[in-house]
């Protein structure tokens, strides 16, 4: 079974490989072996513990109400995805308990150095303007007006360097941020898929990553020393900010050019978003839907505490911003977990999901969840990046939590001892 989940977690990182599409549910090969395992779980699970989290399953059957409540209008593919993904990681959960740290370890310095590979025979058939279908079906190469660019097995490199530093962040806590060359080797294969990438947001998350590595390092100074070191830490962030603009980039141009439209004093709420609209409409996607479900007009005749079911997001947010947030002849705007997953299940909805996020992420500190709050603009609950999080941050949170009780133990046998 340890072997079952590494391949599992492995699968789980590629997210823009589909075999098949069922409605705009798509069907990748970490679903494949789910149903794999699904159906051997049901044979043989009555020899074995099976476990369950009551959080998700408060989640499961709120869902499933208020889609009964709204049988006439919610998009079935959508609901059946949802419950899917979280029958899967149920399955996924009782697979890595049965995982010691060095198999999860092991698991996700794979994925680094799985994307890497792919990353860099992206940029080789990129450099070289060659392109072959069908090695792109695997080889992970973004087309777009912003530029050609590698993003390994996912399907922007926008959600490739969340699965990257995600994969950084875990393996680093598993191993407890011990340095040694294989860390130094992972760390330098994880700069230069970021940066090969080119993403705003890997940049964002790198320095999220350095963050983490300062907080662990600074919890190990002196009390002496803490204050020097909030020092250096707060020039060093004055100069990158400083610098970052000189810096030739799209990534870079793309936080300035997202930061100088939002920041403008001069200039309305509806303003800001119309001219983010025609400088960055990727970054409008993502802000544009949020402002209207909590500050517009229209927005009042929605069900803000309950929802209006699966699908609902697709079918309404487009409704509120069209005209000047939107082109009107656009019937479907993909967001992610906020608003959609608030547009289909309310607020009370979102905070059962909190309630399970938090369950899955005990005792692990502010990088972890700050990663999260990034990703909450870019992934829908039915998006398979949103659950590899989920499936990591609860990997790690198990091993800190046996840890914890480790070290409980010895200290309480040392003092018996005594």
């Amino acid at each position: 079974m340890k072997q079952v989940a590494l391949i599992g977690l492995l699968l789980f990182s590629f997210t823009g490989i589909n075999l098949l599409t069922i409605g705009k549910g798509a069907f990748s090969p970490f679903h494949m072996m789910m149903t794999a395992m699904i159906a051997w779980f049901l044979l043989f699970s009555r020899k074995q513990s099976f476990y369950t989290f009551m959080s998700l399953n408060l989640l499961a059957i709120y869902i499933l109400l208020v889609n009964v409540l709204y049988h006439g209008s919610f998009r079935f593919t959508s609901l059946l995805y949802s419950m899917i993904f979280i029958i899967e990681l149920t399955i996924f959960y009782n697979l890595i308990r049965r995982c010691s740290p060095a198999t999860m370890a092991k698991g996700f310095r794979m994925i680094i150095y799985l994307y890497f590979a792919n990353i860099i025979i992206g940029t080789l058939l990129i450099k070289a303007g060659l392109r072959w279908p069908f090695m792109e079906q695997w080889i992970g190469i973004a087309r777009t007006t912003a530029g050609t660019r590698p993003m390994g097995f996912s399907s922007e490199p926008s959600y490739a360097a969340f699965i990257l530093s995600i994969a950084y962040l875990s393996y680093n806590h598993i191993i407890g941020h011990r340095l040694n060359r294989s860390t130094l080797r992972l760390s330098l294969v994880y700069l230069l898929c970021i940066g090969l990438m080119g993403s705003a947001y890997g940049f964002i998350l790198l320095l999220l990553t350095l963050l983490d590595w300062v907080r662990h390092f600074f919890n190990r100074l002196h009390s002496s020393l803490k204050m020097v070191s909030v020092f250096v830490v707060l020039a060093f962030v004055a100069v990158v900010v400083r610098l970052a603009p000189s810096i030739e980039s799209e990534a870079t141009d793309r936080i300035y050019t997202v930061s100088s439209i939002l920041g403008d004093p001069f200039s309305d709420t509806e303003k800001k978003l119309t001219k983010l609209k025609e400088k960055d409409p990727s970054a409008f996607a993502r802000i544009g839907p949020t402002y209207t479900l909590f500050f517009s007009e229209e927005s009042a005749d929605l069900n803000v505490w309950l929802g209006a079911g699966a699908g609902a997001a697709g079918v309404q947010i487009p409704i509120l911003m069209q005209g000047v947030l939107i082109d009107e002849g656009d019937t479907e705007f993909d967001t992610g977990i906020v608003p959609a997953f608030i547009y289909d299940y309310g607020l009370v909805g979102f905070v059962l999901l909190l309630l399970f996020v938090v369950n899955c992420a005990n005792n692990l500190p502010f990088p972890f969840w700050l990663t999260f709050i990034f990703l909450l603009p870019n992934a829908n609950i039915n998006t398979q990046i949103f659950w590899f999080l989920i499936g990591s941050f609860l990997m790690v949170s198990i091993i800190k939590l046996s840890q914890k009780h480790q070290r409980r133990y010895s200290s309480n046998y040392q003092i018996v001892q005594l």
